[in-house]
């Protein structure tokens, strides 16, 4: 039996829109209505239709480190994100006092719990 291209182009449809949506696979799934390891199947599946069909075009197969936009997919995934912040001097200058004031306090435990 041959290939679904329909099956395979709704698939690849929801790659895309998985992929522009910046959410993890769990969520997307969700929102989808489907389970994470139908998206993680598919992703693997497609992935290796094209490498067969760069095969058989004559290209080579080529390992290739992720880009950054899978990275930053990748650490999205495992709840890991840059959001970027901006501090105002006031707030800085109260963020270091607060770092100093428990450098400080962590030195006394040290000191009490070396002298007891």
């Amino acid at each position: 039996m041959g290939r679904d291209l329909e099956l395979e182009r709704a698939w690849r449809d929801r790659m895309g829109r998985h992929e522009s949506s910046g959410l993890t696979i769990e969520r997307f799934c969700k929102q989808e209505g489907l389970a994470a390891h139908q998206l993680s199947w598919w992703r693997r599946e497609l992935k290796r239709r094209d490498a067969e069909a760069g095969r058989a075009n004559g290209k080579r197969k080529t390992k290739r480190s992720p880009s950054s936009k899978q990275s930053k997919q990748r650490d999205a995934a495992c709840g890991k994100a840059f959001v970027p912040v901006q501090i105002t001097a006031s707030q800085l200058s109260l963020i270091l006092e607060g770092i100093e004031l428990e450098s400080v306090r962590r030195r006394k435990r040290y000191r009490l719990r070396s002298a007891g």
